[in-house]
């Protein structure tokens, strides 16, 4: 019976020294997987920031370092009066009964935006070096002679700029 008494003792004492150990090991594992997940809980609003601003920032580097960066302000000073005014008048049209203005109004809002799209489309488009179509020319001359000459898009938006024109001259 002495025997059994100290092997049960040998065996109480490692157990003793194990369970603290296996304790600290279980609320380390517990505690650095509620750390982690309230670390990804805290910083998903930076990160979701982070990839917010990162695309406008790499959108705007892009047009301001394009060769028809001056263009697009031109485009964006001249065209955003429009559009802003100009919807802010459609909004509030309700109380007019003058179709024809409200017609030459929105024809004007809805070429304003054209405008605008088109100049950003440029001037991104002339700097992809990835453009397959665009890949044997190197100047930016080049590259907007292709634009102007054989893109779909910028057919498009010549007749618009026509309409635009037009349209000027009927309003005047």
């Amino acid at each position: 019976p002495g025997h059994n008494t100290s092997a049960a003792s040998v065996t109480t004492n490692s157990i003793a020294f194990k369970f603290p150990f296996v304790l600290t090991i279980m609320a380390a594992v517990i505690c650095n997987g509620i750390g982690d997940l309230c670390k990804a809980i805290c910083c998903l609003p930076c990160r979701a920031c982070e990839f917010i601003c990162t695309a406008p920032c790499k959108l705007c580097s892009k047009i301001c370092c394009s060769p028809l960066a001056g263009y697009v302000a031109v485009t964006l000073v001249s065209h955003l009066p429009i559009l802003g005014v100009g919807t802010k008048g459609l909004v509030g049209w309700g109380s007019c009964s003058d179709d024809n203005i409200y017609l030459w109004l929105l024809v004007m809002v809805m070429t304003s935006a054209i405008h605008i799209l088109a100049a950003l489309y440029l001037a991104i488009r002339i700097q992809n070096s990835n453009d397959t179509a665009m890949a044997e020319l190197t100047t930016g001359i080049e590259r907007a002679s292709y634009l102007l000459c054989h893109d779909l898009w910028m057919a498009l938006y010549i007749l618009v700029w026509i309409l635009f024109a037009a349209w000027l001259i009927l309003g005047g």
